[in-house]
C-alpha cells in the first residue's frame, strides 16, 4: 500500500519549493494526487523527486535526468546515471 504526504510536507522534507515540486510534475516526472482540495504526492513520487532535485543539484540537465528515468526504475542509484548518460558524472 502507498503511503501520501501533503505537498508542502514533502517540499520541507526535501527542502525545495512546493512549485519546484509541481514543475516536476508538469515534465510528467512525477503525479500529484487531489483530494478534498488538498494535493498530496506517494511515498514513490517523493522518492523519486528526491533523486531527480539530487540530479539537479548535480547540475544534470533536464533532457540528462529524463534519460537516466526513461532507463532506469526505482530503487535508483547514482551509480548508473554515467552509464546512462555515457559521460562522467562527478558524483
Amino acid at each position: 500500500m502507498n503511503t501520501y504526504q501533503s505537498l508542502s510536507a514533502v517540499a520541507h522534507n526535501l527542502k525545495t519549493s512546493e512549485s519546484e515540486l509541481l514543475d516536476l510534475e508538469r515534465r510528467s516526472w512525477i503525479r500529484r494526487v487531489a483530494k478534498n482540495g488538498s494535493v498530496f504526492l506517494s511515498g514513490r513520487d517523493a522518492y523519486k523527486a528526491r533523486f531527480i532535485l539530487h540530479l539537479r543539484r548535480l547540475q544534470l540537465t533536464d533532457d540528462e535526468i529524463g534519460r537516466v528515468l526513461d532507463a532506469k526504475e526505482p530503487p535508483y542509484s547514482l551509480a548508473d546515471v554515467p552509464k546512462v548518460l555515457g559521460r562522467p558524472v562527478p558524483l
